[in-house]
């Protein structure tokens, strides 16, 4: 994930935002501008990455369930064509 200064732009944006939304306090004004330092940015690109990273461990989580799902579908099916068959067969032979 490649972090382009307009994302950050806009991400910083977004936290300035959150935190005037929370009422916790209020930065952003003409005399309290913010004030955006390396940690700051820091702290904004590690929060990102760890908001993507535990996205991607849902979506593998979701495939991995999915995929489980298929197989046990699958299988259901092969035992199911193989009962068939079975009943099949059975019904088909003539002992007398």
């Amino acid at each position: 994930m490649r972090l382009t200064s307009r994302m950050l732009r806009r991400i910083i944006a977004e936290e300035v935002q959150n935190l005037n939304t929370r009422e916790i306090f209020v930065e952003g004004t003409n005399e309290r501008p913010v004030q955006v330092t390396p940690a700051y940015i820091n702290r904004i690109i590690q929060e990102e990455l760890n908001l993507h990273r535990d996205r991607q461990r849902l979506a593998e989580a979701r495939q991995r369930r999915l995929r489980a799902r298929r197989i046990a579908e699958a299988r259901q099916r092969r035992l199911r064509a193989r009962r068939i068959a079975e009943a099949r067969r059975r019904r088909s032979r003539n002992y007398y």
